[in-house]
């Protein structure tokens, strides 16, 4: 299963300039590639398969590393679906995908001092601007 979903999250190509990775990443790319594909993918798989549904939750974390990691930020990572009407799949499995994304970024924090730098751009860039799925605190 991570196999075919990491298939469906390559299908993108990772941004080739500052602006995209600021930019709607999906713009360039089909509607249904990359996390968004991967996303979607895992949802349905979820619906047809219980042990899947049951362990969906290091699968979406899993996921999150991987794009944060091939595309090299959280604008990418999260593939313009934040404040779309597809951000209800960055909430699958208590919102594991976003979670994995944001563990990556903070992971690559050298300095002890610029954590919380880095928290507030997550906050700014990701948190503040999922005004349009329900979420709980503990989730961003």
């Amino acid at each position: 299963t991570i196999h075919l979903l990491l298939h469906d999250l390559l299908q993108s190509q990772p941004p080739s300039s500052p602006q995209q990775l600021n930019s709607s990443f999906v713009a360039d790319n089909s509607p249904m590639s990359g996390p968004r594909l991967a996303l979607t993918h895992l949802s349905e798989l979820m619906e047809s398969d219980v042990q899947i549904h049951s362990s969906c939750h290091p699968i979406a974390h899993n996921l999150g590393r991987a794009a944060y990691q091939y595309f090299d930020g959280l604008g990418a990572a999260y593939d313009g679906m934040i404040g779309t009407e597809d951000a209800h799949l960055l909430r699958l499995c208590n919102a594991a995908y976003l979670h994995g994304v944001i563990e990556f970024r903070l992971r690559d924090v050298v300095d002890t001092n610029d954590i919380a730098s880095a928290a507030r751009e997550i906050e700014e860039s990701v948190c503040d601007k999922l005004t349009n799925v329900a979420t709980g605190p503990w989730e961003c």
